[in-house]
């Protein structure tokens, strides 16, 4: 592994030593994204390949770039490296991506990376913009697909839920795609149910066909009542703008038509959203204040369903975070509600806790995990895996297939 040809002078040895480390890891994820690029995109894989070069070699490394990734580590020692670099590849298509009408079919080349990193190294306008960016903005957790796996827990769970419709906070929103998909059914997406389940075993087929009839709407959708997100970004225009490109893969960046329906949906702004039963908050839900302020908005609203997708891998390595969300998220919840969580991660320490797993590449679980309320003795169970980020094929578990004959559905 490489390192970087030119280091800047931190104020003390300590900080020296604390970039040269980052730096070190995050070339580090670089490697892992180009052997395990997410959805298995070779654009990707010749992203980090090209993205490498850039930073450590002495020959063709490009010092602007050295110099933002620097800063951007720096400023968001919070993140993981593998964080870090899912919103660095994704700064660059934001930014650079709509000026070449070739990209991203044309590469799969590191060469065609390596010259539009260069471009950008020589745009200052640019750079000072992703720079900033860097600075504040997350990926976004934004991708519709997943109210797949908010629809199967729910259905599932049908018959403790209130008939008239269930109230559902979303924490981690950004800009409601999920919720709006759950209310207005206008991107549907019926994953692949696989043969076989979580453990490799095969499926009854009666299960599988049980699941599907789920997903393609034809067991009945789900009835919702009024439905809160909460978020830290607002819907401003910077964060409108961003919220679909920055959920993107590179083919999904591609396909055009599909960019054209997310922007449809992102589209509708806060007063539609109110006529949809949707409200939104914005708000740290690791912070009690906040927390103290949803409520009042709320109207001390307690809720059926509390759903957190591909949100609390954010806070792997910051446990008293972590404790703080599930603990904020279970003070607005009824006694009987359903804790849905959707993330890298698997229950552990017999469904107390949460343990993460890579973003992508070898150990990569994307999980479908619910915490029933009403059970005696509430612990996470996971109902299933999804192969990836974008629930393409579902991997059933026992747990789901106990609730799917419990509710008649198979």
């Amino acid at each position: 592994m490489g390192t970087y040809p030119q280091i800047p002078s931190p104020e003390t040895q300590h900080d020296a030593n604390r970039l040269i480390e980052a730096r070190e890891k995050f070339v580090g994820s670089l490697h892992d994204l180009t052997e395990s690029p997410p959805g298995d995109e070779q654009v990707l894989t010749a992203f980090g390949v090209a993205a490498i070069d850039v930073l450590t070699d002495s020959e063709v490394g490009l010092p602007p770039i050295q110099g933002m990734v620097d800063r951007f580590m720096m400023k968001r020692p919070d993140m993981t490296p593998e964080q870090q670099v899912q919103l660095f590849w994704r700064q660059i298509q934001f930014h650079r991506g709509p000026l070449d009408p070739e990209y991203p079919y044309a590469f799969e080349d590191p060469a065609r990376w390596y010259g539009m990193l260069k471009g950008l190294s020589e745009d200052r306008a640019a750079m000072d913009r992703i720079d900033h960016q860097l600075g504040y903005f997350s990926v976004q957790t934004n991708e519709p697909k997943r109210h797949v796996g908010l629809l199967l827990a729910m259905k599932l769970h049908e018959d403790q839920l209130p008939r008239e419709g269930a109230s559902v906070v979303d924490w981690g929103c950004s800009v409601g795609l999920v919720m709006m998909q759950m209310k207005t059914n206008r991107l549907p997406h019926r994953p692949e149910v696989a043969s076989v389940d979580i453990k490799g075993n095969k499926l009854d087929p009666a299960f599988q066909r049980g699941f599907e009839a789920i997903f393609a709407g034809y067991a009945g959708r789900v009835a919702l009542g009024e439905c809160w997100g909460v978020d830290l970004a607002d819907h401003d225009q910077a964060t409108m703008g961003w919220a679909v490109p920055g959920c993107q893969y590179p083919s999904e960046y591609g396909d055009l038509e599909r960019r054209e329906q997310l922007a449809k949906l992102t589209s509708l702004r806060l007063v539609q959203l109110r006529n949809l039963g949707l409200r939104f908050f914005q708000g740290d839900f690791t912070d009690e204040e906040d927390m103290s302020m949803f409520d009042i908005e709320t109207g001390f609203h307690r809720f059926d369903v509390s759903w957190q997708s591909t949100v609390l891998y954010q806070y792997q390595g910051k446990p008293k975070e972590l404790e703080a969300a599930l603990h904020n998220e279970r003070q607005v919840l009824k006694d009987n509600a359903l804790e849905v969580i959707q993330d890298f991660a698997t229950p552990w320490n017999n469904g107390q806790q949460l343990r993460f797993t890579p973003l992508y590449g070898k150990g990569s679980q994307y999980n479908l995990m619910v915490r029933n309320l009403a059970d005696q003795e509430p612990r996470l169970e996971t109902l299933g895996r999804f192969s990836n980020g974008r629930c393409e094929v579902f991997f059933p578990g026992s747990a789901a297939v106990h609730r799917l004959v419990a509710a008649g559905l198979a």
